[in-house]
């Protein structure tokens, strides 16, 4: 029951040591995978994309935010 809230305490004070840049490349990883386990398992947002014609591929940056629809 503790051990996932000390992995995420762990990380949580790793991450407060890292460079900005570094950071953000995390953030934009697991955004990625977050947007691709939502279209390859969800199909509401799956026609989501699909209407707006971009796959999880096309979410490439931070920037690319704007492409995703509004839900």
């Amino acid at each position: 029951m503790f051990a996932p809230k000390l992995l995420y305490l762990h990380q949580l004070k790793r991450n407060l040591r890292l460079e900005p840049s570094r950071l953000q490349d995390i953030q934009l990883m697991k955004l990625k995978a977050i947007i691709r386990h939502a279209y390859e398992n969800v199909p509401f947002y799956h026609r989501k994309f699909d209407r707006a014609g971009i796959i999880p591929d096309d979410i490439t940056s931070i920037s690319d935010l704007s492409k995703i629809p509004f839900t």
